[in-house]
């Protein structure tokens, strides 16, 4: 409820809860939070009062909505109608979704404002207006969670590449288009210099666990505190290898369909984030989309490869709410597989084969209902 309380009191006097006029961080707790959330809350709070539903109502019309534009975004990656589609289906009844649309975390924006963002950029590649929207929703994204300052700088740069010879064509546009993001994140910029951005870091940084220092300081000593010992036991070479370890977590089989994030507020037990049905059609959605087009390949690879990478460096890992970015691009993938393979089909068995796989997912989602309002309360 701190968000809500937060919303509350902007609402009223244009202050947070302890004074702070308009703050680019909102202080939680002896934490400090991202602003996104809580601004959007605002209205609904002033309206409806501050309750449960109406500081929750602002999440579930933001998963809502970004159900809508995963659909734009597949349909403008494949150009066809049955992935976009396939694609709001899978959103609509993915578990990684639904766990964090339906409760107020203040990173639910990113799911809306980054597949929002890509969407509009591919769009400016055709018409040059619809960059400066593209800025402002890949803007917006950097003031709902800390992870979106690694991830989408670096994406970005990965569609500048991608798309270099259309956005070279456009150039006083996309400077124009960069400068206005610039602008639009610069009260959350000058936050992050504050010192109660450094304090959340060190509470969450995988730097701050000291263990793995002294662990590879334990092990040199063993080995002798040789030369090669000193290298290969060296606490940066000793982090590194955490940070890798921690960023692979977020591949394994055992975080994406058995058992997903290990904290029980970010998912039910017994379940991964995706479906287990998802992993074949996964697999086909990424041989489809490579054999389909190369820069559409590149996109998703570096969409699917940069969006586990702030959670590697942070505390615990594997971490499904700063991971959020990874949802849009896994479920249009899974969607690709499933109308790839009905594609390969021959037209007979397509029916059966599609009402196959949708009471598939209809036994899966049924499964999560009951873990989700059964077993997981």
């Amino acid at each position: 409820m701190a968000n809500g309380y937060n919303a509350y009191s902007i609402s009223l006097t244009g202050k947070d809860e302890y004074g702070h006029p308009m703050p680019a961080q909102l202080e939680s707790f002896n934490d400090f939070k991202m602003p996104g959330y809580t601004y959007f809350l605002v209205p609904f709070i002033w309206v409806l009062g501050l309750s449960d539903f109406s500081v929750r109502l602002p999440s579930a019309i933001i998963g809502t909505l970004s159900v809508l534009v995963i659909y734009l975004l597949a349909r403008k990656i494949t150009r066809k109608e049955s992935i976009g589609l396939a694609s709001a289906t899978l959103t609509t009844i993915s578990p990684w979704h639904l766990q964090f649309s339906r409760v107020a975390f203040e990173p639910v924006g990113v799911m809306l404002f980054i597949p929002l963002g890509v969407y509009l950029f591919l769009k400016g590649l055709e018409d040059k207006k619809y960059l400066y929207f593209s800025a402002i929703s890949f803007a917006f994204s950097f003031y709902f969670y800390y992870s979106v300052r690694i991830f989408v700088p670096l994406f970005l740069l990965v569609l500048a590449v991608v798309y270099r010879r259309q956005l070279f064509k456009n150039l006083k546009v996309l400077i124009a288009s960069v400068m206005l993001g610039g602008v639009l994140i610069l009260p959350i910029g000058i936050s992050l210099l504050k010192p109660q951005t450094s304090a959340r870091i060190s509470v969450v940084s995988i730097f701050s666990d000291k263990s793995i220092g002294i662990n590879a300081a334990v092990k040199n000593a063993e080995a002798g505190n040789t030369t090669i010992s000193r290298v290969v036991n060296h606490r940066y070479i000793a982090y590194g290898k955490e940070i890798a370890l921690g960023y692979i977590k977020h591949f394994s089989p055992q975080f994406l369909f058995i058992n997903g994030d290990p904290n029980i507020r970010h998912g039910v037990r017994g379940m991964g984030v995706l479906y287990l049905i998802d992993l074949p059609f996964l697999l086909l959605g990424l041989v489809y989309l490579f054999k389909k087009e190369k820069k559409v390949g590149s996109l998703v690879i570096g969409w699917i490869l940069l969006s586990p990478l702030p959670a590697a460096f942070a505390i615990p890992t594997p971490h499904a709410l700063r991971t959020l970015a990874s949802i849009p691009i896994y479920e249009i993938v899974v969607a690709c597989g499933i109308v790839y393979l009905l594609f390969l089909l021959k037209e007979k068995y397509r029916l059966v084969s599609a009402s196959s796989i949708a009471f598939i997912y209809a036994i899966f989602f049924g499964i999560y209902l009951n873990s989700y309002y059964v077993r997981y309360p």
